[in-house]
């Protein structure tokens, strides 16, 4: 899923922040989903996989100005933050739980979380640069 983006908090997701020069290299090279191209304001699904293909934790990629942010479960946000870190090595990347911690939804969903996610987007954006 590729497209534009809105965020929004929603009880059930967390959120991990990705920064640094070499985010979308790092993230294009662990993800199943492809994310060196993305500009800020993109949003795509993929997942973090273990070496033998079972999934750690699907998320949503949206990419913003300065950092990446990776929508995941609650359930699995820390263990996808330490294999993050693990994999990190020399990359100039740094993984952290935001500040204000949010979940991306696209800009065409239907229904109250995408209202709510539309109307937070210039909000969000603004509080967390």
């Amino acid at each position: 899923m590729a497209g534009n983006s809105a965020i929004s908090g929603l009880g059930d997701r967390a959120a991990r922040s990705i920064a640094g020069r070499d985010r979308l290299r790092f993230l294009d090279g662990i993800l199943s989903v492809g994310v060196a191209d993305m500009v800020p304001g993109m949003l795509r699904y993929g997942a973090l996989l273990t070496p033998q293909g079972k999934i750690i934790a699907d998320l949503m990629v949206f990419a913003m100005e300065d950092r990446v942010a990776l929508d995941v479960p609650s359930v699995a946000a820390d263990a996808l933050a330490t294999r993050l870190t693990l994999y990190k090595l020399r990359a100039d990347v740094t993984v952290a739980k935001p500040d204000d911690a949010v979940a991306v939804a696209p800009e065409t969903s239907a229904g109250p979380a995408g209202r709510r996610a539309r109307r937070a987007h210039h909000c969000v954006q603004r509080r967390g640069a």
